[in-house]
């Protein structure tokens, strides 16, 4: 199957080269925790906008409002959580960053991200359901 005369999956792998390029660059966490934080936050606010669909404004100004705004947030949240990967990523030398020890307080310091934004992700959803049902009854 070919498409515009490239073979399909060329994308991919052109987008996939691109990535690598990105992520190996010494700030490269960076992008990897603002793909994290608004992948995270979109599926949220997605099951919420689901869940919640009988009491939504089915218009499409309402959508794009519910998710730019959200976008807007989201790049907040990842503000915060950015500082202190952007600061290590900073002091950190390239010739260090290149070795495989100077990865390890990165991971940890991801680990201790993911958990925060899931458990802040969970809460979202169990205090949003909650509050959905509060104002149904």
């Amino acid at each position: 199957m070919q498409s515009a005369g490239l073979p399909t999956g060329t994308l991919y792998f052109c987008i996939m080269k691109k990535w690598k390029k990105i992520v190996e660059h010494r700030f490269g966490p960076l992008a990897v925790l603002a793909l994290i934080v608004c992948l995270l936050s979109f599926i949220i606010r997605l099951v919420l906008m689901i869940k919640s669909w009988g009491n939504l404004d089915l218009n499409p100004l309402s959508f794009a409002g519910i998710f730019l705004v959200g976008l807007f947030y989201d790049l907040v949240v990842w503000s915060f959580f950015a500082m202190p990967v952007a600061f290590y990523c900073w002091l950190m030398k390239d010739s260090w960053y290149q070795k495989k020890w100077s990865r390890i307080p990165l991971f940890i310091l991801f680990t201790i991200i993911t958990l925060i934004l899931v458990f802040s992700a969970g809460g979202e959803i169990v205090f949003g359901m909650s509050l959905m049902y509060a104002t149904i009854l």
